[in-house]
């Protein structure tokens, strides 16, 4: 579900995506997928463009005014799970390679590649299995990793900056009883 300019957007297990009023609950309108697979992540850019990612297809599509869809990116040898639109316009893709022995975040702007993140400082891997990516307001880059139950954040240049587990909260919780 991603919420802009008062309408909510939302997708299930099938290969619609659907444009709902908060305020009446109404379904405004609802697009296809141009593969006919679910969506596995959305977001809305800041110009209200549609992106989303099909895992299953290797690629990242657009919904476009005019009630199509077009695919905008084709990876090749990796698969995209999730997806954000930056502050700087750039389209974030959090990926897998197809042998699942490496993982990444690329920045797209227009299909170039304008930025990467996959090692840190020492070389080591800063994600395994990456799902969800989201950019806060200081530009930050924040990766959940499903098979390390954490998240990974890093500065804009990449720089590694702390990983977030489950078991923080549970520490800060005994800190304050």
């Amino acid at each position: 579900m991603r919420v802009w300019k008062n309408c909510i957007f939302v997708s299930g297990d099938n290969n619609s995506i659907k444009r709902i009023d908060p305020a009446t609950h109404i379904c405004k309108d609802e697009k296809e997928t141009i593969s006919g697979n679910s969506p596995d992540d959305f977001d809305v850019t800041d110009s209200g463009r549609f992106i989303y990612v099909d895992w299953q297809e290797r690629s990242i599509c657009r919904l476009l005014g005019n009630s199509t869809t077009e695919e905008i990116l084709k990876l090749r040898g990796w698969k995209p799970w999730g997806i954000c639109s930056s502050i700087s316009g750039d389209i974030l893709v959090a990926m897998r390679s197809d042998d699942t022995k490496q993982a990444r975040v690329v920045g797209f702007r227009e299909a170039k590649k304008t930025r990467e993140y996959k090692l840190d400082q020492k070389g080591h891997p800063l994600y395994d299995s990456p799902a969800f990516v989201a950019e806060n307001r200081n530009q930050d880059v924040c990766v959940s990793d499903v098979h390390h139950n954490r998240v990974t954040v890093v500065d804009v240049n990449g720089t590694f900056k702390f990983h977030y587990h489950d078991l923080d909260i549970e520490q800060q919780i005994r800190n304050i009883y």
